[in-house]
């Protein structure tokens, strides 16, 4: 245990208690006179250690799930974009008379899925660690559909670039309408300034 101990102008020292312990020692008699490095008194360390271990785990044990869920982020925003490149494609072809409805609908169902994916990955990312928000960071995704309720279900601010870019641009032109159905940027303010 470390004391830091405050002097005043009289040559006193006052020493704060900054935890609770049972005292295992005989403390010492207030006005005593004490000497550098030596014992003021001794405290039952209790189960302090055990807790702090565990704690030590639990944060490794998260910190190991970061890249795992990173990684799923990552591939959900690749099949994203690939299902986003086989839409449009479904969505030209039928004009064309060369893809039927079914092709469309298929496609459509994909999009669904790997907006389900990025969803399931950003829960992941904040289950995974303590985080104040979470940033989908790539213009190629789609992702404002699934913003709230990757907030409803995660409890923190979800931010992708589009979504930022456009909250700044309508906040710039003087759109201030909360939007929360965007997401929780949607209800903010533009700083002053």
């Amino acid at each position: 245990m470390s004391v830091r101990i405050e002097k005043d102008t009289m040559g006193e020292v006052e020493v704060p208690a900054e935890t609770s312990a049972v005292v295992m020692s005989e403390p010492l008699r207030r006005g005593a006179h004490v000497e550098k490095g030596q014992e003021l008194c001794v405290l039952d360390p209790g189960t302090r250690h055990v807790t702090l271990a565990d704690a030590r785990a639990q944060l490794s044990l998260a910190q190991s799930r970061i890249p795992e869920s990173e990684a799923r982020r990552i591939e959900a925003e690749a099949v994203l974009e690939q299902a986003r490149i086989d839409l449009n494609a479904a969505e030209k072809l039928p004009e064309g008379g060369y893809a039927s409805d079914i092709r469309l609908a298929g496609a459509r169902a994909t999009i669904r899925s790997a907006e389900a994916a990025i969803a399931a990955a950003a829960k992941q990312v904040a289950s995974a660690a303590d985080c104040d928000a979470i940033v989908i960071s790539c213009t190629n995704l789609r992702c404002l559909r699934v913003i709230p309720g990757i907030e409803a279900q995660t409890g923190v601010p979800v931010i992708s670039s589009n979504q930022a870019l456009a909250w700044h641009m309508l906040r710039l032109a003087g759109v201030t309408e909360s939007q929360p159905q965007f997401g929780r940027l949607f209800t903010q303010a533009l700083a002053a300034g």
